[in-house]
């Protein structure tokens, strides 16, 4: 299992951030957390739902409809979608709590891509932290706070019974018969939430739930680019030359690694 270590000023000085692979790691992961302060970016393109793991649900985006992640490009491990999410960008690091209960930026152990004097410098030669390497604890801070006012959000929509499945079905070609792929994954039962009490209402209203509920329901129009990317990544594996080029399409324009919500 991969451990974080804190980053400690006097050890890890010059040290930086170089991943000629920026999302390699990730190749595995069938469903990508994300934080309610990063769907504006996301829900008008592809799918928001939420995956249940035991009791817990946490809001997030579907990579596919195998054990693969079609979301990252097989031959470059680009990122397909114009918006990146944060639990990515911050890919090795997190801020993680010390035996003191101080929050400490740490790294993940097994990242080779994080090295004496490689990449973009995280503390510079006096032992502090760079502009990069403020920025970064910042960000994973914000990206962090997210995370758990979400899933204080996630709890009061199971505790109003508000989850329903949301299967994920390939059609068989040769057999015209419809598959299902995931059953892992859920969604707002609309016809519930119209139910709710005005007290019941209320309480989803004082943790600022409505915004993520409308932008989740918004964004099942787009379950379609499930599909379509999938069958993209699997094209790409057979060096079809076209379906790379239309993958590369879905790249973002600018520097996978902003630091940046919008």
């Amino acid at each position: 299992m991969n451990q974080y270590t804190p980053l400690y000023k006097e050890h890890h000085k010059n040290f930086g951030i170089q991943l000629d692979e920026p999302f390699s790691f990730a190749s595995k992961w069938t469903f990508i957390p994300v934080a309610s302060i990063e769907l504006a970016k996301i829900f008008m393109s592809y799918p928001v739902c939420f995956q249940k793991q035991g009791e817990t649900y946490t809001l997030g985006i579907p990579t596919g409809i195998g054990k693969v992640n079609c979301l990252v490009h097989p031959k470059t491990s680009k990122f397909l979608l114009p918006y990146v999410p944060g639990i990515l960008r911050r890919y090795p690091f997190n801020i993680l709590s010390s035996q003191s209960k101080e929050p400490v930026l740490c790294v993940l152990e097994s990242e080779t891509g994080f090295s004496l004097n490689q990449g973009k410098a995280i503390i510079d030669e006096t032992g502090e932290f760079t502009k990069y390497g403020t920025e970064l604890s910042t960000f994973i801070a914000h990206l962090n706070k997210s995370f758990e006012e979400d899933q204080k959000i996630c709890a009061k929509l199971a505790e109003l019974d508000l989850f329903t499945p949301l299967p994920i079905n390939v059609l068989e070609k040769e057999t015209g018969e419809q598959h299902q792929f995931r059953d892992d994954l859920y969604r707002i039962d609309e016809h519930k939430l119209k139910q709710l009490s005005g007290d019941d209402l209320q309480s989803l209203m004082l943790i600022e739930g409505f915004a993520l509920v409308y932008m989740h329901l918004i964004s099942l129009f787009k379950l379609d680019n499930i599909g379509i990317l999938s069958n993209a990544y699997l094209m790409a594996l057979q060096n079809s030359t076209s379906a790379i080029d239309n993958l590369d399409a879905f790249f973002r324009d600018d520097d996978d690694s902003t630091l940046s919500f919008q």
